[in-house]
């Protein structure tokens, strides 16, 4: 069975919330006309189902380094119903995910935290 897991960008705090209790009552609240404007400032990124080699979870928005076919860094998103890794590389500069082994990629940061 697949892993549903969410985390939630706070720009206002500038800080990730993970407690599964607390992102998911704010992404319900979000979702519902009368409480949406309560959350302008949270950003959720939804769990890939994947580790990387050192078993940090790897969530949409999160940079990492893949060395499976050659060594690029990408960012990690969610585009007609799956995780791509989309890099600056050239034309075919996005493959999904999962074509990648869990063991050529490591988290280096991501799109909120890192300069990269």
């Amino acid at each position: 069975m697949r892993t549903i897991k969410f985390r939630m960008w706070s720009k206002e705090a500038e800080k990730f919330f993970y407690n599964p209790d607390v992102v998911y009552d704010c992404l319900k609240l979000s979702q519902l006309p009368a409480t949406a404007d309560l959350f302008p400032d949270m950003v959720w990124q939804q769990f890939t189902g994947f580790y990387d080699k050192n078993q940090i979870p790897i969530f949409e928005g999160d940079i990492v380094k893949d060395t499976f076919y050659q060594e690029i860094t990408a960012k990690i998103v969610y585009s007609l119903g799956c995780f791509w890794l989309a890099s600056n590389m050239g034309q075919n500069s996005e493959r999904e995910l999962y074509d990648s082994s869990q063991y050529s990629l490591e988290v280096v940061g991501n799109i909120f935290e890192s300069k990269a």
